[in-house]
C-alpha cells in the first residue's frame, strides 16, 4: 500500500481495494463488497470511503450505487 498525503493506511488500503477493483470489473464496488474485501463491516468502510471523499480521492454521485471515481 503506497502511503498518500493526508491518508491513513487503511484508507490508502480502501482507495487501492477500489482502484483495483474497478480495474479488474469495470465499475466500482458495493460497499459489501469491499467491507468483503477489507475484512470488515459496512460501517467502517462507510467511514473510510466518507474521508476519501471529503479528502478529495474519490469521487461519487449522488443516491446512485456503484458511483465511486478515483480522482
Amino acid at each position: 500500500v503506497k502511503k498518500r498525503p493526508g491518508l491513513s493506511q487503511t484508507q490508502a488500503k480502501v482507495l487501492d481495494l477500489i482502484k483495483t477493483f474497478i480495474s479488474d470489473h469495470g465499475y466500482s464496488p458495493s460497499l459489501d463488497e469491499l467491507a468483503g474485501l477489507h475484512r470488515t463491516n459496512k460501517s467502517n468502510v462507510y467511514r473510510h470511503v466518507r474521508r476519501l471523499i471529503e479528502r478529495g480521492y474519490l469521487l461519487q454521485m449522488p443516491f446512485r450505487k456503484r458511483t465511486l471515481t478515483v480522482v
